[in-house]
């Protein structure tokens, strides 16, 4: 498990090891999550206010969450963290 305490050295560092956390997955789970992340940039492209409640909803683990994460654009992280 990666524990997302240990993404705190640099930003280049994190998103490395959010990349990595998605490419240890099996397909399956990658395209659950990239199919999660199109539904959260497609949400905040078209102003829903409910992104944040989405993605709790989701119930991810954390590996899913860190993962989740690198496929998501800067402004949508920005989105999601403001709620």
């Amino acid at each position: 498990m990666v524990r997302v305490s240990n993404m705190l050295v640099t930003p280049d560092s994190a998103k490395q090891v959010a990349v990595d956390a998605f490419e240890q997955m099996d397909e399956a789970e990658q395209q659950f999550l990239r199919e999660t992340a199109l539904i959260l940039i497609r949400a905040h492209d078209q102003g829903e206010h409910h992104m944040p409640d989405f993605f709790k909803a989701q119930r991810l683990q954390q590996e899913e969450i860190l993962a989740l994460w690198s496929l998501l654009p800067s402004y949508v992280r920005s989105a999601i963290k403001r709620k």
